[in-house]
């Protein structure tokens, strides 16, 4: 079985990073923070592939809320799990994804680049492409992102495993417009993260129309060819 995780509180699209991930799972469970927006929940909840909603009783922190959600699919055992965060929109690759993860002998997690989507999903900044976060992985009952000592390996990856990367990018979309970006802010006050980067005018200097069969590697073409990079 093929479970998705998503850890959902508030953002406006919601409808659509929700579909991309059920595009590639049997099953979703969600993990829902506990001042998110009645639309998110309304939206989880209506969904037929929605197999399990939990609602937290603590603010997300990173990686505590990454080990509660795993904890949701404990009992169900999945072979493979895809946990995007509810700003991601997964590649159009997933037999791929699921071929390359199977071809270990070992547990692996697949990172991904982001690229980082303005004005609407078709669109995206070639300014830079951010760095890879884990979004899959081969499930195994020991998985977590916490070690014994309290250390967290950052990029949402699990303790123990090790890291392959997918061939292509996933869509980003926290800044794809005014409303994406006020959210991401707030988050980043909540948070007390530096906001740099992170301002209610902010623009990106180049953008181009997506191409879903771009590799990851002529994307880092393409902005090393316009932008010098």
């Amino acid at each position: 079985m093929i479970a998705g995780l998503m850890r959902v509180k508030d953002f406006p699209y919601i409808s659509l990073t929700v579909e991309s991930l059920a595009s590639f799972v049997d099953q979703m469970f969600f993990l829902v923070d506990r001042n998110h927006d009645t639309n998110v929940l309304d939206t989880i909840a209506n969904h037929p592939k929605t197999a399990k909603i939990c609602i937290s009783t603590e603010p997300f922190k990173q990686p505590t809320s990454l080990n509660r959600i795993f904890e949701l699919v404990k009992d169900v055992k999945p072979e493979i799990v895809f946990y995007p965060d509810e700003d991601d929109l997964l590649p159009n690759n997933r037999q791929e994804i699921l071929d390359t993860l199977r071809s270990f002998s070992e547990p692996r997690a697949m990172m991904f680049y982001m690229l980082n989507c303005y004005g609407n999903i078709d669109t995206v900044s070639i300014d830079a492409i951010d760095k890879p976060h884990a979004k899959a992985l081969i499930w195994t009952p020991e998985v977590s992102f916490l070690s014994p000592e309290g250390g967290y390996r950052g990029a949402c990856r699990p303790i123990g495993y090790k890291t392959t990367f997918s061939k292509y990018p996933l869509r980003h979309l926290c800044r794809m417009d005014d409303a994406c970006q006020q959210r991401r802010l707030k988050h980043l006050r909540i948070m007390n993260k530096n906001r740099k980067g992170y301002t209610p005018d902010w623009r990106p200097k180049r953008t181009v129309r997506f191409d879903p069969s771009w590799t990851t590697k002529q994307w880092f073409k393409v902005v090393r060819n316009l932008c010098g990079q």
